[in-house]
């Protein structure tokens, strides 16, 4: 899971793309638990990630590096599950 460890870590998305944003974002986030994940990964997402709450889906992470990678006039297209309207993971 090392692809997920490199796109969820700021450090090495910043030496990527900077302070560059885009006008838009389009994915298709990995849904995981966060339960499913190695312990580095999980620390690495509670550390860099403000939205994370409780038992969460690893595509939490990927809506605020979406957000985060946008400009102030950009658009953002994620295909993801609807869980985040009714779990505690949803909730800021």
């Amino acid at each position: 899971m090392s692809f997920l460890k490199n796109s969820l870590d700021k450090s090495f998305i910043k030496s990527i793309f900077g302070n560059k944003k885009f006008q838009s974002v389009v994915g298709n986030p990995p849904y995981v638990r966060i339960q499913n994940l190695d312990d580095d990964t999980r620390n690495l997402i509670k550390k860099h990630w403000k939205l994370i709450k409780g038992d969460t889906d690893i595509f939490i992470p990927f809506i605020e590096l979406g957000i985060e990678l946008i400009d102030e006039n950009g658009k953002l297209g994620y295909i993801t599950p609807n869980s985040y309207f009714t779990s505690y993971a949803g909730k800021i």
